[in-house]
């Protein structure tokens, strides 16, 4: 039968009308709550916090069960009850039963999840929170991923305990996130703070990670602190590579049981690890840009400790006590430190300091070297080596090199001749090289001491000496020098051989032993030593380019063949003598 066109066409609109309504309902309520549902439901709906342990005590605890489905409903906004009050949802000591995943949505209130349990994986991936949001206390027993989700207020974390894998990469915080006191436990996980941004400050004191952690790329507006937390991971290092802190960053008492990796990390003000422990031993990398302190009081290394290519304001390593470890190696190459440096009151078998530039005063007080010390080409404003041990270059594998360092000022104790002589025994211990005594002769030049100037040269030379073949040439050419004349610093050295063959001369040239050359030129009845003095006999011979005419009136006798042919030596050694003596105090020897 042919319907009506009028009928058909309404026909037709009822059922577009029904189909549009099916396409997209309206929120309506579950009818298959459960009473903890319903409970919540009445109390976000009259503005009141959700504590289920009011409704249900410890003994039927297993009655606070909420559906991973009403959790979503609730925080997306699609349940009529809940609609009622939107200022804030607070909902505590909850179990959640199911996987909650509230991705990309929106939720408008203050959200506060306290001490619930999340039983299943929660994904809150690129959700928006427009308030606060709290979980303290709250468990997640498996993944937790806040991947690219954004915060628009704090967001609480204290003494959450996490299970799985926690994921806050590419996270936008624009207040604080407070993760004090929380428990990351799962040590095959995966704990991802990389890219995160966090607007103010990033706490994370007293924190315990056994999973594995990355804070790479990291943007901590203000600070981050970690003080008192445990990395307790042994086989992957803690990443905070390229971490971008505003203000500073507290490690103060924290424990890395593996290695740490702060390459390229950037912090505005001050990096504090007072008592902080590393005790892996592979190196801790802490070659950071940081534009204040870094402060490294009672920190324990048990490997490698690598600052090279930091940049500090002052940077200070070391011990309060004498009881802390030996630092099994320290590195400084590269570093620059605006103000101070200064290590106290610890042993360190390998210090490698390669091209160290401090502008203020470098300090290393009660500090112990044991092994290998470089501080090749490094430059201080001043260098305070009070009370340090260093080794010594030597057969046995100890190396100590101080090639190139430069300074404005240096000291080993309290200023005075042992400082001095205790700054030249330390150049002595080093690796030869020609500038550290010339750098050294300079700074006593500029302080006045003429003297200790000379004995750094000498030194030097003596050191030069030192790598010469023995017996040849020039060893003996240098050994001659020094003896005679301290290589043209101490010109008296050559007066004292050249007094002694003078008096030799005056003992062994007696008048029993001499004669005249010509005895017809004498006198009758004149004594035949008439007119004769041993001195000037002996200085006649001794001095070269100088006629005393003494020598051409007497002679040694004949029978006395010894002086006959000591004159000769005499004559000689006057030769050789007096020229290096003119030489060095014209300082045509040098």
């Amino acid at each position: 039968m042919k319907l009506p066109v009028s009928f058909s066409i309404a026909l037709a609109a009822c059922l577009i009308a029904v189909a549009s309504s099916k396409a997209q309902p309206s929120p309506t309520k579950s009818p298959e709550l459960t009473p903890a549902e319903k409970w919540v439901l009445d109390q976000v709906a009259a503005g009141r916090p959700a504590d289920l342990s009011e409704l249900f005590p410890e003994a039927e605890k297993e009655k606070r069960k909420l559906t991973a489905h009403f959790l979503e409903n609730l925080l997306a906004g699609t349940i009529i009850e809940a609609r009622a009050q939107r200022n804030f949802l607070v909902i505590v000591d909850a179990t959640i039963e199911g996987t909650v995943n509230l991705r990309g949505a929106q939720i408008p209130w203050d959200l506060s999840l306290n001490g619930c349990e999340f039983t299943s994986a929660v994904t809150f991936f690129g959700v928006h929170f427009l308030r606060p949001v709290s979980f303290r206390g709250t468990t997640f027993k498996q993944d937790a991923n806040f991947s690219s989700a954004k915060f628009e207020g704090h967001a609480f974390f204290r003494k959450t305990v996490f299970g799985g894998s926690v994921n806050f990469s590419f996270a936008e915080i624009i207040g604080n996130l407070e993760a004090d006191d929380a428990q990351f436990k799962n040590p095959q996980a995966l704990i991802t703070f990389n890219t995160l941004k966090v607007k103010q400050n990033a706490l994370f004191r007293r924190a315990t990670f056994d999973g594995t952690v990355n804070f790479e790329a990291a943007n901590i507006g203000i600070s981050f602190d970690a003080t008192g937390a445990r990395f307790n991971n042994k086989e992957e290092a803690v990443k905070f590579s390229g971490i971008e802190i505003g203000r500073a960053m507290h490690l103060e008492n924290t424990i890395f049981e593996g290695s740490a990796n702060f390459n390229e990390a950037q912090i505005r003000f001050h990096f504090q690890a007072d008592g902080a422990e590393f005790r892996s031993e592979n190196a801790a990398v802490l070659n950071v840009k940081c534009g204040g302190d870094g402060f490294f009081a009672g920190v324990r290394f048990s490997g490698p400790a690598d600052f090279t290519a930091s940049h500090f304001r002052s940077l200070g390593i070391g011990a309060k006590e004498r009881e802390t470890p030996p630092i099994r190696q320290l590195f400084l190459s590269n570093v620059t430190i605006r103000d101070l440096l200064i290590i106290r009151n610890v042993s360190i078998q390998e210090l490698i300091a390669l091209s160290l530039k401090v502008e203020g005063s470098a300090t290393f007080t009660d500090v112990t070297i044991q092994q290998e010390a470089d501080l090749s080409y490094s430059n201080f404003t001043v260098l305070d080596l009070a009370r340090t041990s260093w080794p010594t270059n030597n057969m046995n594998g100890r190396k100590f090199r101080m090639q190139g360092i430069g300074y404005k000022y240096i000291r080993l104790e309290e200023d005075g001749l042992e400082s001095r002589s205790a700054l030249l025994n330390l150049v002595g211990q080093s690796g030869y090289a020609a500038d550290v005594y010339n750098n050294l002769e300079e700074f006593f030049l500029r302080q006045g001491y003429r003297e200790d100037a000379d004995r750094a040269f000498i030194a030097r030379k003596r050191r030069e000496r030192n790598d010469l073949p023995r017996w040849r040439p020039a060893w003996l050419g240098s050994l001659t020098l020094d003896l005679l004349v301290g290589y043209g610093r101490h010109p008296w050295q050559a007066g004292v051989p050249c007094v002694f063959f003078v008096a030799l001369g005056c003992l062994l040239f007696s008048r029993e032993k001499m004669e005249r050359q010509k005895p017809e030129e004498l006198k009758e009845g004149q004594d035949p030593l008439h007119g004769y003095s041993r001195l000037w006999y002996s200085l006649g011979l001794f001095l070269p380019f100088v006629d005393l005419k003494s020598d051409r009136i007497w002679k040694p006798k004949d029978e006395r063949w010894f002086l006959r042919h000591y004159m000769r030596v005499h004559i000689l050694l006057g030769w050789v003598l007096i020229p290096v003596l003119l030489a060095a105090i014209s300082g045509l020897i040098k």
